[in-house]
């Protein structure tokens, strides 16, 4: 029988719920384990990326907000913000988001791929390519076969409208090996436990 104190232990419970995708249970447990100790930037995580997967973006955010309070060098944190700042169509803010990832860890290849996709959306496609490159570097599984049908239709369209900047064009041209192709979006690898950062409980521990 679990000590009501004792947040540590609802947070596991909550923890494992969450693996289980039993999202339901995971935010009770979160909410006693935040209930004893509100500081606690690790549960407060947790329940943004639960509340996430309920469809509860506001309180998902308002977690997320609390933890980075708690600690504002919450990589992961201001990732996940970032995702469901995307969420709730507040493009700027998760831009910020990602750009504050990526200050606080260079490396954080997910935060480039998320911001490719915004770029892409944009019709900014040559700060796509750059943030698609650079994150594939840092994280292969990111990437997919090249569709080269696919690449060659993106720079079909450009070519009008670049014509006149042959730099640009053939900054392009020389990148054609990295293509717009459709991939899993890191985010659900994210909140499914399958990346490297929080593939355990020991992980995530350091955060208390």
């Amino acid at each position: 029988k679990l000590e009501p104190h004792n947040y540590l232990a609802h947070y596991g419970l909550a923890y494992v719920d969450f693996e289980k995708k039993k999202y339901r249970q995971a935010e009770k447990q979160l909410e006693l384990a935040l209930a004893y100790r509100e500081e606690f930037p690790s549960g407060l995580h947790l329940l943004g990326l639960t509340c996430g997967h309920l469809k509860n973006f506001h309180k998902a955010q308002n977690s997320l907000e609390k933890a980075i309070q708690c600690n504002p060098n919450f990589v992961l944190a201001h990732y996940a913000l970032g995702k469901i700042s995307e969420e709730l169509q507040e493009i700027e803010k998760a831009k910020n988001c990602y750009y504050q990832a990526l200050n606080i860890n260079p490396q954080l290849g997910i935060a480039l791929f998320a911001l490719s996709l915004m770029y892409k959306k944009e019709g900014d496609l040559l700060a796509s390519l750059e943030a698609y490159t650079k994150a594939i570097e840092l994280n292969p599984e990111l990437g997919q076969p090249v569709d080269m049908s696919t690449m060659n239709q993106k720079l079909a369209e450009l070519e009008t409208s670049l014509e006149e900047d042959d730099d640009i064009l053939s900054q392009l041209m020389e990148r054609e090996h990295t293509s717009f192709q459709e991939v899993q979006d890191p985010f659900e690898l994210f909140m499914e436990g399958k990346n490297t950062s929080t593939d355990d409980l020991s992980e995530t521990s350091k955060y208390f």
